[in-house]
């Protein structure tokens, strides 16, 4: 998975076949509030109010 961050907006390509509304459901929208979604060809543009990315 690549992913960035750019005026707000948090973008990553997923190159596992992950059916989409699992994956935006169970892994998304259970996480942040008020957000907006944006899918783009395999491209899928988050816009939340709040990013808070923790690495392992």
């Amino acid at each position: 998975m690549n992913a960035r961050v750019q005026d707000g907006i948090l973008t990553f390509q997923v190159d596992a076949k992950i059916p989409p509304e699992e994956f935006v459901y169970e892994s998304l929208f259970d996480a942040f509030e008020g957000i907006s979604l944006s899918i783009r060809d395999e491209e899928v543009s988050i816009k939340g109010r709040e990013v808070q990315v923790s690495r392992q």
